[in-house]
């Protein structure tokens, strides 16, 4: 079991490199920093699966499978069968950022649990 970061460090990491180039982004939400939530989080799929996401850096061994892998494999649930574990369930979440930008989604959670292992 790896020491997961915080949900908060999540999101904002979420919000510095994805969100900031997000078509769904409501228009004023631009001049915000990345310690403010967006009104769009709330049905967002990238935000809404974080949790289940945190369980992946906490739980997995990169030894076994690779955090990019085990990314990969969970989004794309997410991405074509609605397979969520977000407590809004599946049929509110709005999964058009997460198909967009999820290589970019991946990218950065990855590495944030990479520099944990």
């Amino acid at each position: 079991m790896q020491r997961a970061p915080s949900l908060e460090s999540l999101q904002r990491e979420l919000r510095s490199h994805i969100c900031r180039r997000c078509y769904l982004r409501p228009a004023s939400s631009g001049s915000r920093g990345a310690h403010v939530p967006r009104a769009c989080e709330a049905k967002c799929a990238s935000f809404s699966t974080l949790p289940s996401v945190r369980r992946i850096g906490k739980y997995l061994d990169p030894m076994v499978e690779s955090y990019e892998r085990a990314l990969q494999n969970f989004y794309r649930g997410v991405c074509d069968n609605g397979v969520s574990a977000a407590s809004s369930g599946p049929s509110k979440c709005d999964r058009r950022a997460v198909r967009r930008y999820r290589d970019g989604v991946i990218q950065v959670l990855a590495t944030i649990f990479n520099s944990r292992a």
